[in-house]
């Protein structure tokens, strides 16, 4: 878990650095029963990076209290596995705009059941899909932003 009072340090590995530590999380997640699968996003993927984004859906939905305590409680264990910060989010509970970006920037890293991701990735593009017209319109009308 991070610690705030501290600036965080960036850190780089080559892509065989990046899919060792990938494993390593993923055999953590994969002894739980309860995570369907799992993504990493942000800047991890990209190169120079200041933790591991991960985002988790669950096989069954929980309670806003009982999702942050799971969220911390995994940041803790695969934070000590990666020896590097790690970021958990749970998909289920998640905000349209952060599944999307999840699934548009993200790359899955673990899945259990690949029936239940494609219909999470679907169910997300279609909801993005359908909402876009009123994000478009908001900005246009109210925030005088042409798009």
């Amino acid at each position: 878990m991070r610690s705030y009072n501290k600036p965080m340090k960036t850190c780089m590995l080559n892509e065989t650095g990046r899919q060792t530590l990938l494993t390593k999380i993923s055999k953590e997640l994969s002894e739980r029963s309860d995570i369907e699968f799992a993504y990493v996003f942000g800047s991890f993927n990209t190169g120079v990076f200041r933790d591991v984004d991960v985002a988790v859906f669950l096989s069954h939905g929980m309670s806003g209290a009982d999702a942050l305590k799971l969220e911390l409680e995994l940041e803790r264990r695969l934070g000590f596995i990666a020896k590097l910060d790690v970021d958990v989010r749970i998909l289920n509970r998640s905000p349209l705009s952060f599944r999307y970006n999840v699934i548009r920037t993200g790359k899955p890293f673990l899945s259990k059941n690949e029936s239940a991701r494609s219909d999470f990735e679907s169910l997300t593009l279609v909801e993005h899909h359908d909402f876009e017209f009123y994000r478009r319109s908001y900005r246009k009308e109210v925030l005088a932003i042409g798009v």
